[in-house]
């Protein structure tokens, strides 16, 4: 296994000229409830064709109230290399700003993207416009329960 494996990255160091790789972050911009996950995919596209390469994908977040999460994987690639991301968010609101990046470790060419998370809470109180429309409905609400019924004796 391990002669396979340096024989394939002594192919790919043979290939010829350097390059930087395209690295795309789907979607570039996104907005999630706190405390929830939100994914990105990330793609390489600019492999050398028909060359194996040996690629290393890594993201973090650089800013924003998940700052710090981040992970790194090495992955065998042929045409075209990609994995999906989650950052789970803290609870806080805020936006934070994720980068993605690829390193062939086959021909040393790198790639990287970025992303935002927008992370919202949901209010369940009503907008003060609301409220005067709140208040009509129940006071219509009193008034029908305060209906008189007559009463024979």
């Amino acid at each position: 296994m391990k002669k396979l494996l340096i024989a394939l990255a002594l192919l790919g160091l043979g290939c010829g000229a350097a390059y930087a790789d395209t690295v795309t972050f789907s979607p570039d911009s996104q907005s999630a409830p706190v405390s929830t996950t939100a994914t990105f995919s990330v793609t390489n596209f600019d492999l050398f064709p028909g060359t194996p390469e040996f690629i290393e994908f890594s993201w973090s977040v650089l800013s924003g109230p998940d700052m710090g999460q981040g992970f790194g994987v090495i992955v065998f690639c042929l045409v075209e290399c990609g994995f999906d991301l989650s950052v789970q968010n803290n609870g806080v609101s805020g936006t934070d700003v994720v980068e993605a990046g690829s390193v062939s470790l086959t021909n040393g060419t790198t790639g990287f993207a970025s992303g935002t998370i927008t992370w919202t809470t949901s209010s369940t109180a009503p907008e003060p416009a609301a409220l005067p429309l709140i208040g009509a409905g129940l006071t219509a609400i009193l008034a029908f329960g305060r209906r008189r019924v007559a009463v024979r004796r």
